[in-house]
């Protein structure tokens, strides 16, 4: 348990959490005042959504490559920690087809 701690202190491990995070606060917030608006022209957040799409599995890939063979136990937990949070934003998207 203490390297699960220590790898997760690593940059590979907790930005790719961070990251999706921090979209699905932003759809939360961004739903909760406007609602679901729907408009021509994308905007930037949509851009930066599917910049963070194409990313976050270069970003998974990185710290499997990394970190699996290395500590496979304590790196498969966080694998499965960093595609949990990745799910959270991608599942309103789709679910609200933003």
């Amino acid at each position: 348990m203490k390297s699960l701690f220590k790898i997760l202190k690593k940059p590979s491990a907790w930005i790719p959490i961070a990251i999706p995070l921090a979209f699905f606060a932003y759809l939360i917030i961004f739903l909760s005042i406007f609602g679901i608006v729907r408009e021509d022209d994308e905007g930037t957040a949509a851009h930066l959504f599917q910049l963070w799409l194409v990313l976050e599995p270069l970003m998974l890939g990185f710290f499997a490559i990394k970190w699996l063979p290395r500590a496979r136990k304590e790196a498969l937990i966080i694998l499965a920690l960093q595609i949990l949070a990745a799910l959270l934003p991608i599942s309103v998207v789709f679910l609200l087809k933003l």
